[in-house]
């Protein structure tokens, strides 16, 4: 029996995959260019006076499942211009009371660009009251005034599109909040919250892949451990109930997850000294800016750059602040990691987390470490130790 550990240091400081029976219908605004609607602020819950509406029929007792959207965003330049990512949509599905969570931006930054914006929303997946549907597009530019023109940017006739993909009334249910557990480098243990049956598929694969061309596995409890995973690989998974032959759910929403390194081995013992210029690197500045951390260690935050500040990084010589942090290693003229605490909020916390390491070789497994901690608002270090048994 194999035991892996990780071992992470916490510092505080008192500072769709689609199921086959999927259908298309789709319609195409052809009455000429939309306003952008002028105002100050833009969010999620402004109305554009300049908006128009399209609608769609979809079979009784079909649900949707995604709906797709595309427009073209027309600017223009010069002083007073605008530019694709100054325009922030969404959509309305005026009909069942309802719109997307967030507003969308173009990507161009140069006033007078064209772009033409995609984007597939989940917002109005599932069961609707009535078979025609209603869409709505809002489009607003912050600015302070109000008006609603085309003059400055629009978008172009013949360009919204809307295509609403849905499925008959399923006898199966989607299963939701899909996520994952833990994580080790050949295995993962996902969970979700099912649709109504006691019986799943899970597939997974490499990030971005469809479902039906990954690897396909049978689950049999909530949660489950999905083995055979390869060590520091990305993968995306899906999950749909299975409630009998030829009777599946349509796939849940993707989620992501990376499997860890592989364990480190050793017969006596195992030391990190963290004097690999390559791999521990030494940022710069009050914060330790840029430093950078072995790969297969993990530390939260993720570093100490832009202000961040509470983050684990690595030093080599004297802290950012006089009289708190040691100058230097240990050994002298070595590495150490440390987290600069004088830009932390109160009850901030640091971690940093080692590989896996495989203890199999070893009786009476021991962890040992030198620290130093000095100054009035250092709280505590705490060491934990995970492990799991394969």
């Amino acid at each position: 029996m194999k035991h892996y550990i990780l071992s992470a240091l916490v510092l505080l400081t008192s500072l769709s995959g689609l199921h086959a029976q999927i259908s298309s219908d789709s319609t195409l605004y052809t009455s000429g260019d939309i306003g952008v609607q002028v105002v100050a602020p833009v969010n999620i819950n402004s109305q554009s006076s300049c908006a128009d509406t399209v609608g769609i029929s979809i079979p009784s007792g079909h649900w949707i499942s995604s709906v797709y959207l595309e427009y073209t965003v027309e600017t223009s330049g010069g002083f007073g211009g605008s530019a694709p990512n100054d325009i922030g949509t969404y959509l309305e599905l005026v009909s069942e009371s309802s719109k997307e969570a967030t507003l969308g931006y173009g990507v161009a930054g140069t006033n007078g660009t064209t772009e033409t914006i995609t984007r597939t929303i989940s917002d109005f997946n599932g069961a609707v009251t009535d078979t025609f549907l209603v869409f709505k597009l809002n489009a607003f530019r912050q600015q302070f005034n109000t008006a609603c023109n085309t003059t400055a940017q629009r978008i172009a006739d013949s360009s919204w599109k809307v295509v609403v993909n849905h499925y008959p009334a399923p006898t199966c249910y989607q299963p939701t909040a899909v996520t994952f557990d833990w994580v080790m480098s050949d295995q993962a243990q996902l969970s979700w919250t099912t649709g109504g049956s006691a019986q799943w598929e899970v597939e997974y694969g490499t990030p971005g892949f469809t479902p039906g061309t990954g690897t396909r596995v049978a689950a049999l409890s909530n949660p489950f451990v999905l083995n055979g995973l390869t060590a520091s690989t990305a993968y995306d998974f899906y999950v749909r109930d299975s409630c009998g032959t030829n009777d599946v759910s349509i796939w849940s929403a993707v989620d992501s997850l990376t499997t860890l390194c592989a364990p480190i081995t050793f017969t006596t013992s195992y030391t990190e000294n963290f004097d690999n210029t390559t791999n521990w690197v030494p940022g710069t500045g009050f914060d330790n800016d840029g430093s950078i951390v072995d790969g297969c260690w993990q530390r939260d935050p993720a570093d100490p750059d832009d202000g961040q500040g509470y983050a684990f990084g690595v030093g080599e010589d004297s802290t950012g602040t006089a009289g708190t942090g040691p100058n230097d290693d240990r050994t002298g003229g070595g590495q150490y990691v440390y987290a600069e605490a004088s830009g932390a909020a109160n009850q901030s916390v640091a971690t940093l987390t080692s590989p896996l390491m495989d203890l199999s070789a070893l009786t009476v497994p021991e962890l040992n470490f030198w620290y130093h901690m000095t100054g009035a608002q250092v709280n505590e270090l705490k060491t934990e130790v995970w492990s799991k048994s394969t």
